[in-house]
């Protein structure tokens, strides 16, 4: 199997639908030999075409606008990585990458994706550099059943919507837990998985499937603070007494938001760290029933408070 990055232009001279015009030093490199067919496969298409090859100087692959229309690929000319896998016979470009999240529409007709629109031009940045195809989708385009989706590229500074290939490779950044359980998200995920189309970062996971999952790696336990989960008055009492300082998190929240802090006074009395610092200490038992209607509204665990560690 060769590997190599080339630059991928359109073909000027319309001699055949599904020609591609290979130079004389790519056609070299990558052993291609006499072959007059061959494979191409672009994201999740794969289409037979006709083989040519010219006289060019430079490593580049020319295909027609029949083509780029059937690939959804951008009319411009990209540097794009290349894998020829002699054995099957198949030309693959790309890789393309998508990323699915929430597109928001300004007054202006600009585009913006949120906290992730800065990120979303690093990409496109970095995929451009390492010959990859990038683009951001929604996941109404991405989940639709119609044979093409649309995608927003970056060019000339701007987003622009238009068709796109097939992803290589999904990258879930959607913000919405409630949309994640939606029954569109669902049939997205089946979509992708029957396509056997790789999804990164599939689901939230939730604060404790995170804390068991760092339980595995030994190697973290000396840097994980006891962590359990709120199950009862008497889980409580036991765990508030251990510990000067405990943290309560809701297992869904994000961003540090309602941490409550819960820390002993001299006496043995609790006071609530977050709130005003005029409020009275208060027992344990006045504790827990100050902290149950949260409780009782949402899961929450708890942990020691600890200091920071460095990890080597």
């Amino acid at each position: 199997m060769i590997i190599t990055k080339t630059s991928l232009r359109k073909l000027k001279s319309e001699r055949n639908t599904s020609t591609v015009a290979i130079s004389t030093p790519l056609a070299s490199l990558i052993s291609l030999g006499n072959k007059n067919n061959c494979r191409m496969k672009i994201g999740g298409h794969t289409i037979l075409v006709s083989i040519v090859c010219i006289n060019e100087t430079d490593s580049c692959i020319y295909i027609s606008n029949d083509l780029i229309n059937l690939f959804s690929l951008p009319f411009h000319p990209i540097d794009i990585h290349l894998r020829y896998d002699e054995k099957i016979n198949v030309i693959e470009m790309g890789p393309v990458i998508a990323i699915v999240t929430e597109v928001v529409s300004s007054s202006t007709q600009r585009v913006h994706f949120g906290n992730i629109h800065d990120f979303c031009i690093e990409m496109h940045e970095e995929c451009l550099k390492r010959g990859a195809l990038f683009y951001v989708t929604s996941m109404s385009s991405l989940a639709t059943e119609e044979k093409r989706i649309e995608g927003y590229i970056f060019d000339n500074e701007k987003w622009t919507l238009t068709p796109v290939p097939y992803p290589s490779i999904v990258h879930n950044r959607i913000h919405s837990r409630r949309m994640e359980q939606s029954v569109k998200f669902r049939k997205l995920l089946q979509k992708l998985h029957y396509g056997q189309t790789p999804i990164f970062n599939e689901r939230f996971l939730n604060k404790w499937e995170v804390h068991e999952l760092l339980l595995n790696q030994t190697h973290l336990l000396p840097y994980l603070p006891q962590t359990e989960r709120i199950l009862s008055q008497q889980q409580w009492d036991i765990y508030v007494n251990d510990f000067e300082k405990v943290y309560l998190k809701p297992i869904y929240g994000s961003q540090g938001k309602k941490i409550m802090v819960i820390k002993k006074t001299e006496n043995g009395q609790f006071i609530q760290v977050n709130q005003d610092d005029s409020q009275e200490p208060i027992n344990q038992n006045e504790m827990y029933e100050k902290i149950y209607p949260t409780v009782k509204k949402r899961t929450l665990y708890y942990s020691e408070g600890h200091q920071a560690h460095s990890i080597p």
